[in-house]
């Protein structure tokens, strides 16, 4: 079976946050940034659908796409109004979330910030200011959205009402269309039969069907009465010939005194929101297609910045720094992600094992839903009730047992690394011992006073403690480097090599205080208070038992967090979870946190979560087996490991972004070369992305034709 991947989802995701910062850069040194902004709202966009279950809507204008969306989900009258002839300019998403009470609608604009780059900014809109927006867009708009309070029609899907279809792609109105064509889930065409001979019709005929090779399609012919039989099988054979369409059921009949056409739009939708196996050929080409172009253009801009700036003596420093940075961060994070897969191989089949137990003993009496689950005579209920029992299995009678499974493993190459870096430095240990440990701000040294005494043998100091003094010893010299008064002073490969070490350690902290969040239902505003945190948990006796016999010792996440994310160590037994929440909000992680499955890398380690993304994921791409129950477990498991990994990875992106800064501050006779310098570190974080995606696709290779 071919594995579910979701190191695609993260890698999109990082790239719109480098890229974000490398245009805010080039745009500091006037590089003109105008191509690579189109690629900056194309990858918002292609995010938009690692995260959604999107089926899109499409046609010419006018011929009566919205009325038909309208009609089935029972939308109000004075909703997405059109005239003759103009209709929707940008995509409009339809979604449901059964916490609201009420209709709601939403934009999603690119705005330019004050540093020069770009952000996706979703504001709330009134009705009004949804339909005028729709039909007069503003140029800087990407779509809009509205929001079901029911989930009974949808589910988990999204459904997107595409702009009508026009001959020229430079239109304002075709703005992401052939993305939308290339990455939905499904694809639903709306056909007026009195065009169907125009030639707009035939190319958006042609240009669905080069891309729709392996998976038709279904079909909507408006004004069907007026149709007799013949004329009606005419059509269909021609649409059977171009599409391959196996099943005729794929082509509705729709007028205005069809009664059953809200039912037959409903199941289309259904029928048409899962991908065969083949249908992932479309995502990964699109994969392909855009990380080859944005590293072709991202070259370009290297070549211009290289030929503006003088190469220096020490120019290359920071350069230096990131290359070494990552080589450790790379094989930390190959080690990690092995232990990982292999904890949480072992986690599945014990669960598969329940699974069959439970199937065999017909306990939920669940079998033949399971066996229809990719047919079309399930409900959203029905499949719910099948996640639910997969979620109970796999998140077992302690949901916490798998935030200790992420724990052991990293903790597992700490200790690996930990024997691999070990060395005998007696006269390094004096020397440590002798500085400076006794700032009430950062508190950097933390070794026992029994083993900093140099007379003490090696052979009786502890090999926990010497290792937690090499990361002491790395982090008081990281403390000096950022500190940009130091002028002459680097970091060696022997401080760098501790970087994803503390990186793992924080995170572990992380992870740790996700259960104390969840276990006393902290709200994001007592996450930005800390004396309303302090007074709501009390004490944090389970955060500490969660933490003190990891191989980090948390003192020294205390000065990791103050150093790299600058939140102060507080006051005593309470200082190492406030500094840790600090660590979240710099993130930006708060949100999810509080919120459990909101979003965000906090909610991403949470069990339900992962249960739900799998279950998404496996739906959307529709494998053609009866063992749903595994698919879903294994897809489970794999976004818990790359969530996890993608946790540790932020937390490395910060520190790095940290040591970068600190290279700028110091070069202040020459400031704009500094920003050159990280300019080219920023576009080889991108290229080195773009591989990434590049290497997925030519994992998956088998799919894509």
């Amino acid at each position: 079976m071919q594995p579910i991947e979701f190191n695609s989802d993260f890698t999109i995701n990082r790239m719109v946050k480098d890229l974000h910062e490398l245009i805010a850069k080039l745009n500091r040194v006037n590089e003109n940034t105008e191509k690579i902004e189109s690629f900056y709202n194309e990858l918002n966009v292609l995010n938009l659908f690692t995260k959604r279950h999107i089926i899109s809507v499409a046609g010419l204008q006018s011929v009566g796409k919205t009325y038909l969306i309208k009609r089935t989900l029972g939308l109000p009258e004075d909703l997405l109004l059109s005239e003759v002839g103009v209709g929707e300019k940008r995509p409009v998403l339809i979604s449901s979330n059964s916490h609201i009470h009420e209709m709601q609608f939403h934009s999603a604009k690119s705005v330019r910030n004050e540093s020069g780059s770009w952000e996706v900014v979703t504001e709330r809109v009134s009705k009004v200011e949804l339909n005028q927006g729709v039909q007069n867009p503003s140029s800087d708009m990407l779509w809009f959205e509205v929001v079901l309070p029911d989930e009974k029609k949808l589910g988990h899907l999204t459904l997107a009402l595409l702009p009508g279809f026009e001959r020229s792609a430079k239109s304002d109105s075709q703005k992401f269309l052939d993305l939308f064509l290339n990455c939905s889930t499904g694809m639903i065409l709306v056909l007026n039969h009195m065009r169907l001979a125009q030639m707009d019709q035939e190319i958006l005929l042609q240009k669905v069907s080069n891309v729709y090779k392996d998976k038709a399609p279904g079909f909507v012919l408006t004004h069907a009465s007026e149709l007799n039989d013949d004329k009606r099988q005419t059509i269909v054979n021609n649409l059977v010939k171009k599409f391959n369409i196996e099943d005729q059921s794929q082509v509705v009949y729709s007028d205005k005194d069809f009664e059953n056409v809200p039912a037959e739009i409903e199941r289309l939708i259904m029928q048409n929101s899962r991908f065969t196996y083949d249908s992932l050929g479309l995502h990964y080409n699109k994969l392909v297609q855009i990380s080859q172009s944005l590293f072709q253009e991202i070259c370009k801009i290297e070549s211009s910045i290289k030929a503006k700036y003088d190469t220096e003596d020490n120019s290359d420093q920071l350069r230096l720094i990131s290359k070494v940075f990552n080589k450790y961060r790379e094989q930390y994070l190959k080690e990690i992600k092995k232990n990982m897969d292999q904890s949480m191989d072992q986690h599945v089949s014990h669960c598969l094992g329940m699974v069959n137990n439970d199937l065999r003993n017909e306990k939920h009496n669940l079998l033949q839903k399971i066996k229809a689950a990719f047919k079309n005579d399930l409900t959203f209920n029905d499949k719910q009730e099948i996640v639910d029992w997969i979620k109970h299995i796999y998140a077992t009678n302690d949901p916490h047992k798998l935030d200790q499974m992420m724990l052991k493993s990293i903790d597992a190459i700490t200790k690996k690394n930990a024997s691999k870096y070990k060395s005998v430095r007696t006269q390094q240990m004096g020397q440590i011992g002798q500085q400076d440990t006794t700032s009430s701000q950062m508190q950097l040294s933390f070794i026992k006073t029994n083993v900093i005494n140099n007379q003490i043998p090696y052979s009786e100091i502890d090999e926990k403690d010497l290792f937690n003094q090499d990361i002491n010893h790395a982090l008081i010299e990281v403390k000096k480097y950022l500190d940009p008064n130091e002028l002459d002073i680097t970091l060696s490969d022997q401080q760098l090599r501790y970087m994803p070490i503390i990186a793992g350690g924080i995170t572990q902290q992380i992870i740790a205080t996700k259960k104390i969040i969840e276990q006393y239902d902290v709200s994001e505003t007592e996450m930005n208070d800390y004396q309303l945190l302090k007074e709501k948990i009390g004490n944090v006796e389970s955060f500490k038992g969660e933490v003190e016999n990891l191989a980090v010792d948390m003192k020294q996440m205390i000065a990791g967090t103050a150093i790299f994310f600058g939140i102060d160590a507080i006051d005593g037994e309470f200082n190492s979870f406030g500094a840790i929440v600090g660590a979240l909000q710099s993130l930006g992680l708060s949100a999810g946190a509080a919120t459990g499955l909101a979003g965000g890398s906090i909610a991403a380690l949470t069990t339900a979560f992962a249960i739900k993304k799998g279950a998404e994921k496996i739906e959307k791409y529709k494998f053609e087996r009866q063992d749903y129950a595994r698919n879903v477990l294994t897809a489970a498991g794999n976004y818990q490991v790359e969530s996890t990994l993608e946790l540790i990875g932020e937390v490395m992106d910060e520190m790095e972004d940290r040591l970068a800064l600190a290279y700028q501050a110091r070069r202040k006779n020459n400031e704009n070369l500094s920003v050159y310098e990280e300019i080219d570190s920023r576009i080889a974080r991108l290229k080195n992305e773009c591989g990434k995606l590049r290497e997925v696709a030519f994992r998956n290779a088998a799919f894509i034709k």
